[in-house]
């Protein structure tokens, strides 16, 4: 914001409530295009953006103790800490893996997996980039 205070989230519980947020107005979102389309297509499109909507929500809003608040963060980087990206990172590997042995994978899915893996890749790149934290543990 232009001169005022940018808008951060720093505690633990507004962070869940927001990724909470995300995921269940992205699983509403899905549920919608499938009703009113009867696409799969449309809910992987859905999926796709609201996931990608809600990690660039987190990842330039979401703070970690000790983190620089006002400053805009790098670009690459969109957690606050090497444990925090590591383990996002692990979370859309898991979803990739998930999808890849669960079914057979149509172009539907391999949208999902295809962005999934994606932000998976981010989320490590962000975590191997990071600096080791030198300060307390928070």
């Amino acid at each position: 914001m232009p001169g005022g205070r940018p808008f951060r989230v720093t505690t633990a519980t507004t962070k869940v409530g927001v990724v909470l947020t995300g995921f269940l107005l992205t699983v509403f979102g899905a549920l919608t295009a499938a009703a009113a389309t009867e696409s799969t297509g449309a809910v992987a499109v859905v999926a796709v953006l609201g996931t990608a909507l809600t990690a660039v929500v987190a990842g330039r809003t979401f703070r970690a103790a000790g983190e620089p608040v006002r400053p805009p963060r790098p670009w690459w980087r969109l957690t606050g800490g090497r444990t925090s990206g590591s383990v996002v990172a692990g979370v859309f590997v898991l979803q990739v893996v998930s999808l890849l042995t669960s079914s057979p994978v149509g172009p539907q899915e391999g949208l999902v997996v295809a962005s999934s893996a994606s932000w998976a890749a981010a989320y490590l790149h962000s975590a191997l980039r990071t600096p080791r934290s030198t300060g307390p543990r928070g």
